[in-house]
């Protein structure tokens, strides 16, 4: 559950308030609502720092403030462009799976029904994330910041183009689906409660983990009926495949900043990021597994193939 954000911008949280509930409404009204470039508190970083994957190295602890505070503005960004980048090419394609029947134990009117509201959800989560990170490209002068498509996403599709049958590439989809809901719903929550970065920021992640709660479990229980349904065949695939997501999240999107501080022109960024991935990565993947583990736990999951998900890497 959310906690309640204190000290938060008035205005931002009046924007983003209305912003939800009423986006049917938003174009008859755009022209009444506060300009974002008046929402933004210069002084505030854009992200948690504690969150940076190489914030206890010598090369980024080296840099000066500016640099670190830009280098932060991009952890925001990166952050955005995974959660838009998950909705679209990962969740999004899996409430389609459910409302075209494509899914064994998901074809009932509930389901359908619970599927077409997440769909609504994602649009919500889409258009804030769009225009926070409009704003933080304009205000800290970042238009012409490139970012490569995140991991996660290309870990999936590499996955399913090396699958032969279509129900393959379905399961996988679900699996990631499934997977990136819970480590996203998290993550809002680190976010949401981080009283040092911007305010606008902070509540539009508390916006989107409202919703990710209940996805949580509407995901879990999705995952729990489907695999119940499969055939043996197709349920010894999800033994196999149920880990990688998690292994995939946990990487950390080491590609995508290593990209994002060539084009900052910071010195030794590639040796930064290749002790990063040297020191943390097997952790990062132990913490992956456990979570998968209390995962397939919780859905009733059994004999899955740690040592061979870990192989497939």
């Amino acid at each position: 559950m959310t906690q309640p954000l204190s000290g938060d911008s008035s205005a931002a949280r009046r924007f983003l308030t209305r912003l939800g509930p009423h986006w049917a409404r938003q174009a008859a009204v755009k022209n009444k609502e506060p300009s974002l470039t008046e929402l933004l508190e210069p002084e505030k970083p854009d992200f948690a720092e504690r969150l940076l994957p190489f914030r206890d190295h010598p090369t980024y602890q080296g840099l000066d403030e500016a640099m670190k505070r830009r280098v932060l503005s991009c952890g925001w960004l990166i952050y955005n462009e995974r959660v838009v980048r998950v909705e679209l090419d990962v969740v999004n394609p899996v409430c389609n799976d459910v409302l075209l029947g494509k899914l064994p134990g998901a074809t009932s009117q509930a389901a359908r029904e619970s599927m077409a509201q997440a769909l609504v959800d994602e649009a919500y989560h889409i258009l804030l994330v769009v225009r926070a990170c409009r704003l933080t490209r304009e205000q800290r002068g970042l238009e012409d910041l490139h970012l490569p498509v995140v991991g996660v996403v290309r870990r999936m599709q590499a996955r399913q183009a090396s699958s032969a049958e279509a129900w393959q590439r379905d399961l996988v989809q679900l699996m990631t689906g499934v997977a990136t809901e819970m480590c996203i719903s998290r993550y809002l929550s680190l976010l949401s409660t981080a009283s040092e970065i911007q305010a606008f920021n902070r509540v539009t992640t508390a916006l989107h983990q409202q919703d990710e709660a209940s996805h949580v479990d509407l995901f879990g229980t999705l995952a729990r009926d489907v695999f119940t349904a499969l055939e043996p065949v197709q349920q010894e695939f999800v033994r196999e495949i149920l880990p990688l997501p998690w292994l995939w999240f946990s990487e950390g999107e080491a590609d995508v900043w290593r990209s994002v501080l060539r084009q900052l022109g910071i010195p030794r960024a590639d040796v930064m990021m290749d002790d990063c991935i040297a020191n943390k990565l097997l952790s990062a993947n132990e913490r992956a597994m456990t979570d998968a583990q209390k995962f397939s736990e919780a859905l009733g999951i059994d004999n899955i193939h740690w040592d061979r998900a870990a192989a497939l890497l």
